[in-house]
């Protein structure tokens, strides 16, 4: 049998992960906190890594610039694989959830933070994450799961094998996976207990409040705009941009205004948005003018990667329609879009409605009608990218840069 203490209740994210860290110095375990959110593990760190130094750590899934960006590499590399030395307290998302045993050498003190107030963690990934430090280690991990009781409960679904595509399946299982995490008291403790984990109610987290102060956040257009900042990286971003067609966009990059403080996590993904623009030729504008738009960047970044310039991918032929209309409807049903993974459908969705006037994608077809106020740079962009139809209008814009 193993144990997990529950508390349900009212909690601030943040708050409650630096009561955590406060509340646990010096003892002599390892401090791990999950919370799915990287934004959160961010700020935390920024702020507890003045006082913590090296023994403060956070992993989770990105670009190695990024997460090993102000860290110890070697901390890291070791967490990567799952071993534990030489930190006291690591924050992490789900990475850990499943697959990695931990190598250990003290016992672990774990705390899984819903990053939603209203919902619990997932209790599959509980059984999961708690299972992580082997019984022949010598080693234990305690676990205590901070969230939300929901109101639902489990209804057993025998008719899986009913579903015809693929996509309709893992559709349909995405969306009983969710439901665990607002399942009630009784049945979310019920499928712990079902995998041999006895649970203890706590009514409080019996935290003493820290004074921690959270570091300021700079947004990611503010952080863009004053980017000459950050020499090593602005220096690689102009370098990009010394040529004919783009380097009017250096301008773009090189504000007015100081930044102290150095590199940061939020700074090495704008500079790989940076990068991967230069590199592929896309405008800054695309996804950062009056605002920074990371929706629009990834959006643009998978239909550079995944367009073919063939009448027989899906994927491609969608944003064909999308960009060169042939008709007044988009018949997106019968150009394959139930045959289109969860990814590819997200970004069709996103780039007809920036375009368009909103379409909810549940009828079988939706009209192209234009918006007042839209993204010119987009279209701009991938009038030069898209293959237009031979039957498309004659006087679709000559955009050039």
């Amino acid at each position: 049998k193993q144990q997990a203490k529950i508390f349900s209740g009212k909690y601030n994210i943040k708050h409650t992960i630096s009561d955590i860290i406060t509340n646990n110095k010096g003892i002599n375990k390892t401090i791990l906190i999950r919370i799915n959110s990287k934004e959160v593990i961010e700020e935390v760190y920024e702020s507890f890594k003045p006082m913590l130094k090296d023994r403060i750590a956070r992993i989770y899934s990105d670009e190695k610039n990024v997460l090993y960006d102000n860290q110890n590499i070697d901390v890291i590399d070791n967490l990567k694989v799952g071993k534990f030395s030489n930190v006291d307290v690591v924050l992490c998302t789900s990475i850990y959830d499943a697959g990695l045993s931990f190598k250990v050498d003290r016992d672990i003190k774990a705390y899984a933070v819903s990053n939603n107030t209203q919902m619990m963690p997932n209790p599959v990934d509980m059984v999961q994450f708690l299972a992580r430090v082997r019984e022949n280690t010598g080693y234990k991990m305690d676990l205590t799961i901070i969230g939300q009781y929901g109101d639902y409960e489990r209804v057993v679904n025998n008719h899986l094998t009913s579903y015809k595509s693929m996509n309709q399946l893992t559709d349909a299982m995405a969306n009983i996976y969710e439901g665990y995490r607002r399942l009630n008291l009784e049945q979310y403790n019920g499928l712990l207990g079902y995998y041999g984990i006895e649970i203890t109610e706590e009514t409080k987290l019996g935290l003493k409040a820290s004074k921690m102060k959270f570091a300021g956040r700079l947004s990611d257009k503010y952080i863009a705009d004053n980017f000459h900042n950050f020499t090593k990286e602005y220096n690689i971003i102009t370098s990009n941009l010394d040529n004919d067609s783009q380097r009017y966009q250096i301008e773009y990059i090189t504000g007015t205004k100081k930044i102290n403080g150095g590199s940061s996590t939020k700074v090495q993904r704008v500079f790989n948005h940076l990068y991967y623009a230069t590199e592929k030729s896309i405008p800054f504008r695309c996804f950062y003018n009056e605002t920074y738009s990371t929706d629009t960047f990834n959006m643009l970044k998978m239909i550079k990667d995944n367009y073919k310039p063939v009448d027989d991918d899906i994927f491609s032929n969608m944003v064909n329609n999308i960009v060169y209309p042939t008709s007044s409807t988009f018949n997106y049903k019968e150009l394959g879009y139930n045959e289109l993974i969860q990814t590819e459908k997200k970004e069709v969705r996103r780039l007809f409605n920036m375009l368009y006037k909103s379409n909810d994608f549940r009828r079988a077809k939706a009209k192209y009608v234009e918006k007042d106020n839209t993204n010119e740079e987009v279209k701009k962009y991938l009038y030069t990218l898209v293959n237009a139809p031979t039957t498309a209008p004659t006087t679709a814009p000559d955009y050039t840069f």
